[in-house]
């Protein structure tokens, strides 16, 4: 049986979650209320939506770091399903305790990726998970300092790279 998993958020987070879900067999929908973010993820061959289409999900991950959306994630959870919190807010979350009961719902929090590094490292060599498509940005080390504060301002930004070469002499 495949897990039917929601990832909340296009950024780069949220697509590397979606990521590691499809490679588990999982299928994946995407929640992002960003037009381009939305569309990008859709290139990318994910299915990706405006909005919660209603169809309860087995694991539900909010990346988007919005305490508002966090809150409302637990509605997207089925019964006995689990609720992952991969985004950071400052704010308090809160939570619809009822419905948190009713459903049995589990809540996890994700932050490092608890020894998965050697793992990631060979899927990436291994293109089970292609990310180069989501660098949207590159930049010269000489351009950082008036640049890279406008980067996240940027509506179409996924990923940014700043390119360091030697300089010669």
């Amino acid at each position: 049986m495949n897990k039917k998993i929601v990832v909340i958020g296009a950024g780069p987070i949220g697509l590397a979650v979606a990521e590691f879900a499809k490679a588990t067999g999982a299928e994946v929908r995407i929640v992002e209320r960003s037009h381009w973010r939305k569309n990008f993820a859709i290139s990318l061959g994910m299915k990706a939506l405006a909005e919660f289409d209603g169809n309860l999900s087995d694991a539900v991950f909010d990346a988007t770091g919005s305490a508002g959306s966090m809150s409302e994630s637990l509605s997207y959870v089925a019964p006995t399903g689990c609720l992952v919190f991969v985004g950071l807010t400052k704010d308090s979350v809160t939570l619809d305790d009822s419905l948190l009961h009713r459903r049995e719902v589990t809540i996890l929090a994700s932050r490092n990726s608890y020894g998965q590094f050697p793992r990631i490292i060979r899927m990436l060599e291994e293109r089970q998970i292609y990310m180069r498509p989501w660098i949207t940005d590159r930049m010269e080390l000489a351009q950082v300092p008036t640049e890279f504060k406008e980067l996240p301002s940027r509506p179409t930004l996924i990923k940014a790279i700043v390119d360091v070469e030697e300089a010669e002499g």
